[in-house]
């Protein structure tokens, strides 16, 4: 580097954070994690080649796919083009791969420090030393090769910049001692020292300055303290520096604070309460809401904030929400994003998020920024408040309004600057009227955009928006009102319809879109400072302009333009909450098409597991006038229904019963169907212990009404689940065996084999149950249907799973992991969590298996607790077997028997629980239970779970009698593996061996072992 002043115009590579591509004068390039990869790795070894294996390892830490080498040529070449577009070289190909050919900001930081050093130990212009050095430190963006951390190496890069960063800091303060800068340099010298006590440099550093400011004894004790610290902790007596610096205090050093030549870094004046007050919640791990009106600097204390947090060594997620955002969890996207987490269908946004955050504060704090939170959805509101939860992750929050308030929440409100007290700090720094408006900008704590235009609107003389200037710094501070009737009072017709059209379309609206409305002129220089439309999207400067515009739109006008706005985005393929949101606010004129638009959004948004965003759109299509259509307005309220299940809203029984209700008067059998159908799901009209009379009565009379078979049969068939763990199997299997029988094509088999999960759930069901997975299957992939398919997956897991196939089991569990990110609903979210889990306990990782389950019961507990419970606690009920902890069960046991009668495997896990207690009375209530689990089973999918446990039970008591009973059941299944719906409790041939050994048949427990142990091995599992 040669010039002091002026940044490179060359382009570089920033690797000091996220890596980009930038150049003075034109925005920055970002690319794509794999790309960013790629180029950091590439960084690290250069002016060396990086190795395509190399290349691999730094962008797949676990491994990459077969295709791994041609992927990293394809991201190279796309590399080059985006360089190339803007005529750049960035990465050549050479003999061992690939090098790097930019520089990068990290060299530039060296050369930097390398060269302000050079120049201040000449003493010929400690100014261009000071410049020097502090455009270098101002290149650091966050942490160096943040996209390889894993790479073995970024350790030692890393320090490489730490140790220039350090010596530009040392140089700057010196520079600064050295141009009588008193106030910064002393400021400056306290930081570094305290950061680094035993730095002799920069003890020397803060006695100089000390000396400077006036305060040569606090100098004299600075050099006493560091002599002392060096000879006590580390046994050194101090060096050549020390001396020198005591010599010059002793001698007298020091001049008159000479004239201020330049402003000081970055600062927020005005706002150091609100920054020490955000710092502190933060520390004390409180989530910040920090507020205030349009201009006030909310976003300029978020940007502060995070760059003060990034010197504390925190990983930093700035982000900032959308009005029109292109998804319902396009933030939370972006925020994983951000952190180097891709989201995969198997896995969507919301379930990654708080895994993601808790992995990674194992390693450094994280705190999350959101700025603009009045634009977020009920979706990723409620990931941001699991996120305030999560160990070591910090929030704030920035907005403009009241938002979803959150406990033990920090508020901290901005008011609005005082430009006449930040104007008098600026002359008082020595700032030039020439350079006063630029200063007010950059440093005060308020936007920066509002700050310069209404400074310069004040200075002598100015002209601005064709209106003359005032005296800066009057005693009248402009509020942001008088900002945007300052910016637009010289507007004509069109220029104002112009805007007002903006104004309606709010920010973030798809240009393309614009352009399709009558007038599509959007605003040029100086216009610009109102609106924007570079990025595709149209944005505003200044958050007020677009609410203060609106505000003045007579609502008529509003209402037409949002109207046209609406089919406009919907032409261009716009979002569908883009389109409804503009739709919906036109109702009046077309509340059909609004109704559509909403149920679009939810839809789009459901897909998106943003379930609580679909409730949000379809209460919105609710609340529309429909009484001219009511088959639509029931046809909203059923979906209305379901998404408040799918979302965990206890509410969704009530709506779901009043849906069928009103289906049933209005008499159409495709809306009974539905409305049925959708009640009938997993959810609260599916509890453990008895069916809800309510429940049952709807279900009866929408069966009854329906006349079409083909529509009847899968509300007969979702019908079975209500009565699956009630304790009347009969009716479930009667449901579904008639639902079966009468489904005949395809669109009705589709719907109706997946009940077949738990209504066709008895041993002597498996060949019809594998029959029926393997059909469904063929069904779904011929009509390339993905609900379906992952119910086959999901029916054929439980098939396999008794048969002891594993690799089988483990492709089905795949399966479905792929496909549930497409149909994830809560239920099969749910199913999902309990299938790995129950693999998991195969494999022998207890701990995973039991996080698996707690997740799983987590997610559904809101939808139906009894079911949720029920699962669980069957769950644990195997792996705290394996743990030796069975006794840890036996309250909670004892009172899912009282509350779920209808489930008898209570009984026999009640039994199994006290026969393992040991005592007199605990063997006495074992056999009560176990006699009862006996008598009382139900002929359903529970009957296998209740004959293992029972059997277990009896085997612990050595009552040969119940061992007898236990074993005649239990034999004809000896080759099949015990599955409960969500758990196994491993090979029945286990528990016939231990009933054979009550009753002295040695020879065939040998026998029966020995089937068990190959179960085992088929089924690659040791623990069960």
């Amino acid at each position: 580097m040669t010039d002091s002043t002026e940044p490179p115009s060359d382009p570089y590579l920033c690797i000091l954070g996220a890596a980009s591509l930038a150049w003075v004068g034109r925005p920055s390039h970002d690319f794509t994690q794999t790309q960013r990869r790629i180029l950091a790795r590439a960084a690290l070894a250069a002016p060396n080649p990086v190795t395509v294996d190399e290349l691999v390892d730094a962008v797949w830490p676990g491994g990459g796919p077969a295709s791994a080498r041609q992927a990293i040529q394809n991201q190279v070449s796309r590399i080059r083009q985006s360089a190339a577009s803007m005529d750049a070289e960035l990465i050549v190909t050479a003999s061992e791969g690939y090098r790097l050919e930019l520089a990068t900001d990290a060299q530039m930081l060296r050369d930097g420090a390398v060269e302000a050093e050079r120049i201040l130990t000449t003493g010929e212009n400690p100014e261009a030393a000071f410049d020097l050095a502090d455009a270098a430190l101002q290149l650091m963006r966050g942490d160096p090769f943040t996209d390889i951390e894993h790479i073995h190496g970024v350790l030692g890069a890393r320090r490489t910049v730490e140790a220039a960063v350090a010596m530009a800091e040392n140089i700057r303060v010196e520079a600064a001692i050295a141009l009588g800068r008193r106030a910064w340099s002393l400021t400056e010298a306290e930081r570094l020292a305290s950061a680094a006590p035993l730095d002799e440099c920069r003890a020397a550093n803060l006695a100089r300055a000390l000396a400077l400011a006036g305060r040569r004894g606090d100098a004299l004790a600075t050099v006493a303290e560091i002599r002392r610290r060096l000879r006590t902790e580390l046994g050194i007596e101090s060096g050549p520096d020390i001396a020198a610096v005591e010599d010059e205090i002793l001698h007298g050093v020091g001049s008159p604070v000479p004239a201020l030549r330049r402003p000081a870094p970055p600062h927020l004046v005005g706002r150091d309460t609100e920054l020490r007050e955000i710092l502190r919640a933060v520390a004390q791990r409180r989530p910040v809401r920090v507020r205030g009106e349009h201009g006030s600097g909310v976003s300029r204390m978020l940007f502060e904030i995070r760059g003060r947090l990034i010197a504390l060594g925190v990983k930093v997620v700035l982000v900032r929400a959308d009005q029109h955002p292109p998804s319902a969890m396009s933030l939370i996207e972006e925020i994983l994003d951000e952190m180097g987490v891709s989201v995969t269908h198997s896995h969507s946004a919301l379930t990654t998020f708080i895994a993601t955050l808790e992995e990674a504060t194992e390693v450094r704090p994280i705190a999350l920024i959101v700025d603009d939170v009045h634009f977020l959805g009920p979706s990723v509101w409620a990931a941001i408040i699991a996120a305030v939860a999560a160990p070591y992750v910090g929030v704030v929050l920035g907005g403009h309004g009241h938002e979803v308030a959150i406990e033990d929440e920090a508020e901290v409100v901005l008011s609005p600057l005082d430009l006449d007290s930040i104007g008098a700090l600026s002359r008082h720094r020595g700032v030039t009227d020439a350079a006063r408006v630029d200063w007010l900008a950059t440093h005060s704590g308020g936007n920066p955009l509002a700050v310069q235009v209404l400074a310069g609107m004040m200075v002598d003389g100015a002209e601005l928006a064709g209106k003359p200037g005032m005296t800066m710094f009057s005693a009248v501070t402009p509020d942001v009102a008088s900002l945007v009737d300052r910016l637009t009072a010289h507007f004509d017709a069109d220029r104002r319809r112009d805007l007002d059209l903006a104004a309606v379309a709010g920010d973030g609206f798809p240009a393309e879109a614009l352009a399709r409305v009558p007038w599509p002129r959007l605003p040029e220089p100086p216009e610009d400072l109102v609106i924007s439309a570079d990025d595709g999207t149209l944005r505003f400067r200044h958050g007020a302009v677009q609410a203060l515009v609106y505000q003045g739109i007579p609502r008529g006008v509003a209402t037409d333009w949002h109207y046209v706005l609406g089919i406009a985005a919907a032409e261009v393929g716009a979002a569908p909450a883009t389109v409804a949101r503009h739709l919906l606010a036109a109702a009046e004129l077309d509340p059909g098409r609004a109704i559509d638009a909403a149920r679009a959004a939810a839809m789009a948004a459901g897909a998106l597991g943003a379930h609580a965003d679909a409730v949000d759109w379809l209460a919105q299509a609710l609340a529309v006038d429909l009484t001219d259509d009511p088959a639509r307005a029931i046809a909203v309220s059923i979906e209305y229904a379901d998404a408040l299940r799918l979302a965990g809203d206890p509410s969704h029984l009530d709506a779901s019963l009043s849906a069928v209700r009103n289906a049933l008067e209005f008499g159409d059998d495709k809306l009974i169907a539905a409305a049925a159908f959708a009640m009938l799901q997993l959810g609260a009209s599916s509890i453990a212990g008895d069916v809800q009379a309510e429940v049952s009565e709807v279900a009866f009379r929408a069966i009854g009404a329906i006349s079409d078979p083909e529509l009847r049969a899968p509300v007969q068939a979702a019908a079975s689940l209500a009565w699956s763990m009630t304790g009347h199997a009969d009716t479930s299997r009667t449901l579904f065996d008639e639902a079966e029988a009468t489904a005949k094509g395809p669109a009705a088999r589709l719907r109706t084999l997946p009940f077949a999960y738990l209504a066709v759930g008895r041993p002597g069901d498996l060949a019809r149950r594998a029959a029926l997975a393997t059909e469904l299957i063929e069904l779904a992939e011929a009509a390339d249907e993905p609900v379906p398919l992952w119910e086959g997956w999901h029916l054929q897991f439980s098939v396999k799973m008794q048969y002891g196939d594993g690799p089988a089991l483990r492709e089905c569990l795949q399966q479905m992991q792929r496909l549930v990110g497409r149909v994830g609903d809560v239920g099969r979210r749910w199913s999902v969590l309990y299938s790995a889990a129950s693999v998991a306990h195969l494999d022998g990782d207890l701990d995973l298996s039991e996080r698996l389950a707690t997740q799983a019961f987590a997610m559904f507990a809101p939808v139906s607790m009894s079911r949720a419970a029920a699962s669980y606690y069957a769950q644990l009920l195997p792996l705290r077997a394996d743990q030796g902890r069975l006794a840890e069960l036996r309250t909670i046991v004892e009172s899912m028997v009282f509350e779920q009668p209808g489930v008898t495997a209570w009984h026999a896990a009640a039994a199994l629980i006290l026969a393992s207690a040991g005592d007199d009375a605990a063997r006495a209530q074992a056999l009560e239970h176990a006699e009862r689990a006996l008598d009382l089973a139900q002929d359903d999918f529970t009957w296998m779970a209740s004959h293992v446990l029972g059997g277990r039970a009896a085997a612990l008591l050595e009552d040969a009698t119940l061992a007898d009973r236990y074993l005649r059941r239990l034999e004809p299944w000896a080759d099949l593996i015990c599955w409960q719906g969500t758990c196994s409790y491993g090979p029945i041939a286990d528990v016939l061996a231990e009933l054979s050994d009550v009753l002295g048949a040695a020879d065939a427990a040998e026998s029966y072992r020995a089937r068990a142990d190959a179960l085992r091995e088929r089924l690659s599992a040791a623990t069960i």
